[in-house]
């Protein structure tokens, strides 16, 4: 999402010269794992309100309450298994500690890994690799070739990533350091939409690229991988009755529910593009946001179904309270085949990007636990990818949360159930 535009003093470019030297003279060890401000009146949609009436505030607040008790569960009983959480330690993005410039921690995956093997909720062997970073020809489904084409130039990739450091690298090495790594999250994001239509539920550990569009970044987002992962389902089910019966149910709809803090642009656009294009296919759009930060992109706002507001004085309360309307009233709407659910965890409070907003990690736990039970409840497949979070808390509160739904829906059966 939206970082300062940095300027490189001399004293680091001959920093990045000499790893550039440091890279070709030792190579590169990969590790594999195997184991503006516009109001809300202004645009044309519905809205979710936030009132709360008693009893919902009291169910909320129970909610919250229970939150301690069901999050720091641990069992070392579990089956090692494969469940369908893809990551690969591909995804982290490391260059000699530049990548520290950027207010996004472009290594929270591993440390994610880390907390959920060490509390127990997951072993390292039973998440799936993408096996692959995502090629040209499949970026070009949803991407334009000019765009796809633009992104072997560093300073290109710089410009989008709003992170000028990169822009003094030699294209080969940003090829390898940055833009592979969000190609192997990408494939991500595709793979676990396979397994979400297998298996009912899939986590992405990365991925959620939501200011990207089919012809143009922004934010540290390249790749409008979500529309990539539908348009994949979408193919591959045209035939039901496919004879490795890996995809039996068309997939022709989806409902995109966006809970980063950032208005996710990329996804309106894409609709545009997909209503012109695709017109077998469906979008609809949940997107709760701050409406005073970037990027605020009105003509994108227009193709959202159902906004959920956000500001400074939303309350933990008040926020579930909408969540949970805001679903209720889409459900009546739109009945999709399959649900992505861009999972960010910048509406923490103490991020430094989201304009002041300030939920708890417990309310954010909660927040993923409603989407969840609203997909399970309906038997939609659901597919939650990481999205933006900028403060120490994000890593933290999403390996919290998984061991929370990996609880409460039970998705990682015990030895002898």
């Amino acid at each position: 999402d939206r970082a300062t535009q940095l300027t490189v003093p001399s004293h680091l470019q001959t920093y990045i010269a000499q790893a550039v030297i440091q890279t070709l003279q030792t190579g590169h060890t990969r590790s594999q794992l195997h184991k503006p401000t516009a109001s809300p009146e202004s645009v044309h949609h519905r809205h979710s309100t936030t009132t709360d009436s008693p009893p919902q505030q009291q169910e909320e607040q129970q909610l919250l309450a229970a939150m301690g008790s069901t999050t720091s569960v641990v069992s070392t009983a579990f089956v090692h298994a494969t469940l369908p959480i893809v990551y690969d330690a591909r995804y982290n993005i490391k260059f000699f500690g530049l990548e520290k410039m950027h207010s996004f921690d472009s290594c929270k995956y591993e440390k994610i890994v880390d907390m959920l093997s060490k509390q127990g909720s997951i072993a390292e062997s039973q998440l799936v690799s993408p096996g692959r970073p995502a090629t040209d020809e499949e970026l070009q489904t949803v991407h334009t070739p000019e765009y796809v084409a633009s992104l072997k130039s560093a300073r290109a990739v710089a410009q989008a990533c709003e992170m000028a450091t990169i822009g003094m690298m030699p294209d080969f090495l940003m090829q390898s350091k940055v833009l592979q790594p969000m190609l192997w999250a990408v494939r991500g994001t595709v793979r676990a939409g396979e397994l979400a239509v297998e298996r009912g539920w899939a986590i992405n550990l990365g991925g959620g690229m939501h200011h990207a569009c089919h012809n143009a970044g922004g934010g540290w987002c390249l790749f409008s991988d979500v529309y990539l992962s539908f348009l994949n389902l979408a193919r591959k089910n045209q035939d039901a009755s496919s004879a490795d019966g890996t995809f039996r149910k068309p997939v022709t709809s989806m409902m995109i529910v966006d809970l980063d803090v950032h208005q996710g642009n990329g996804f309106g656009r894409d609709k545009a593009l997909f209503k012109r294009e695709h017109k077998d296919l469906s979008v609809y759009i949940v997107d709760s946001f701050n409406p005073r930060i970037y990027p605020c992109d009105l003509e994108a706002r227009e193709e959202i179904n159902m906004t959920i507001p956000i500001t400074q004085n939303t309350t933990d309360e008040s926020y579930l309270s909408a969540l949970r309307r805001g679903l209720a009233d889409a459900a009546r709407e739109c009945s999709p085949d399959i649900i992505y659910y861009n999972a960010g965890t910048d509406v923490l409070v103490g991020d430094p990007l989201n304009g002041g907003i300030g939920i708890t990690p417990d309310a954010v736990i909660a927040r993923d636990e409603i989407v969840f039970a609203h997909a399970r409840e309906r038997s939609i497949p659901i597919v939650m990818v990481l999205s933006g979070g900028y403060s120490a808390a994000s890593a933290p509160t999403i390996s919290r949360s998984i061991a929370n739904l990996m609880n409460v829906f039970q998705l990682n059966p015990k030895v002898g159930d």
